[in-house]
């Protein structure tokens, strides 16, 4: 089951976090900000994983900003529940990130109902090349190591209007 994150689910929130990221995770996704969405995998009423997601209503597509989960069943999982809720809402395309030294390679839990390509190459230390991606999915900050953004479109087929 996906769920939307609140304030009410902080102390579940914490077994999974480290816990230098509990504070920014807070304050940007369980307070009133409009645009940063946080959603909890649960199975048996465990949170299994948390996906992060960033949508500002301007274009009609999301971006996969981050993801806390050790299980890589759960994981693939978890990213085709949050791609079913955009799906719902007609929002058929989203960017992400691969770090270089990430053992996730996320590009292999993104469902198979999407065609995924590489948008462009950062260098480690280097910005991204369009300013919305360095405020969501850098989140202003610069990696140390090579990093590529990701781009998913929802087949034609799978499309339902």
């Amino acid at each position: 089951m996906l769920k939307k994150l609140t304030i009410e689910d902080l102390e579940s929130v914490k077994k999974i976090l480290p816990p230098s990221k509990i504070y920014e995770f807070k304050e940007t996704y369980l307070s009133e900000l409009a645009f940063w969405y946080a959603f909890g995998y649960y199975d048996n009423d465990q949170l299994k994983g948390i996906t992060c997601a960033y949508f500002s209503g301007d274009l009609p597509e999301w971006d996969l900003v981050a993801h806390y989960c050790d299980d890589a069943e759960d994981l693939t999982k978890m990213i085709n529940k949050v791609c079913e809720r955009f799906e719902k809402h007609t929002l058929f395309k989203f960017s992400w990130i691969d770090l270089d030294y990430s053992m996730d390679f996320i590009k292999n839990f993104v469902p198979d109902r999407y065609h995924s390509f590489k948008q462009y190459e950062t260098a480690a230390w280097q910005k991204p090349r369009y300013r919305k991606h360095a405020g969501t999915l850098y989140n202003s900050g610069w990696y140390p190591v090579k990093s590529s953004v990701y781009y998913s479109i929802l087949k034609n087929e799978e499309r339902t209007f």
